[in-house]
């Protein structure tokens, strides 16, 4: 074998180790372009999670905030109630204490 077919021979090894590389490069390059689009597609669905999950938070603090209102409501309403009975029963009592003073008085 002479010089010049060792160099041929070795040209062709390069030439074939150049064109593996490429290819290489060329499947690299694809699976890196696919896992981009993979992350951009995760990236979508987990903001569209999140503003789901901040809308139903949303929802429920909404929800919480009527029931409180109508809860408050509800006790004042209570309040009044019981304060008007009591102010009844008072007035009463105290017409019932001035009767009674004014029998005593009349007893006398």
């Amino acid at each position: 074998m002479g010089q010049q077919e060792s160099l041929e021979e070795g040209k062709n090894r390069l030439k074939l180790g150049l064109e593996s590389l490429k290819f290489r490069v060329k499947v690299l390059l694809e699976e890196n372009k696919k896992l981009r689009s993979a992350y951009v597609n995760i990236q979508a669905k987990a903001e569209q999670e999140e503003e789901f999950i901040s809308n139903t938070l949303l929802k429920q603090i909404e929800s919480l905030k009527k029931e409180k209102e109508t809860i408050a409501l509800k006790y004042e309403q209570e309040e009044e109630c019981l304060t008007n009975d009591l102010n009844r029963k008072l007035n009463q009592l105290l017409a019932e204490k001035a009767e009674l003073e004014k029998s005593y008085e009349n007893k006398e």
